[in-house]
């Protein structure tokens, strides 16, 4: 195979493309943002609520893809190691005091019973309880944001994630007791 050659990748699976991309076949590459490049500004645009801040993260975390390339294992599915890039990706981006305005609302989501309290219905408490989420170690944050910012079921998250269920309910309960502990003040007002 040429790696200059134009090439469609079209039919490929992602982790093949991955593979073609470690050996220097750049256009696999492309394919992968082709793919991707959309899901992935729509999650961060669903936590950041801002255009350009989102554009960042979708570009911060293929060049991260780009950086590691060779630290990607095709044991795992590809989409759930872009999706991990990017996550972590918005964290360090909101810890290293890139603050991104976080407006959006949420609205009762079932598990989790301390955000069925009324006084975390307005934009304040809801931008509070992001950065909170934020400022969880990484293992909570993502498993927390796919739950209760975007409203996924535990299957859904094993499928995104790879990871039991069982892991999952697990880790979501510790994140959600360090986050009981973290929005306190708030609740108390």
């Amino acid at each position: 195979m040429n790696r200059t050659a134009r090439q469609d990748y079209s039919a490929y699976e992602d982790e093949e493309l991955m593979r073609l991309y470690q050996n220097g076949f750049n256009d696999a590459f492309r394919e992968l943002v082709i793919r991707y490049q959309s899901s992935l500004f729509l999650r961060m645009n669903a936590f950041t609520r801002n255009r350009e801040d989102s554009e960042d993260l979708v570009q911060d975390s293929f060049l991260c893809v780009a950086r590691f390339k060779h630290s990607y294992s095709p044991t795992y599915k590809f989409s759930n190691w872009l999706f991990t890039i990017g996550s972590n990706q918005l964290i360090s981006r909101y810890r290293k005091g890139r603050h991104m305005l976080m407006t959006s609302h949420i609205t009762e989501p079932e598990d989790i019973e301390i955000l069925q309290d009324n006084r975390l219905h307005n934009k304040n408490l809801t931008t509070s309880l992001r950065i909170a989420i934020a400022r969880l170690p990484g293992c909570y944050a993502t498993l927390l944001t796919m739950r209760i910012i975007e409203e996924r079921s535990y299957q859904e998250i094993h499928v995104d994630t790879g990871l039991p269920v069982g892991t999952i309910k697990s880790r979501i309960k510790r994140g959600r007791e360090r986050l009981r502990v973290m929005l306190r003040p708030h609740l108390e007002r």
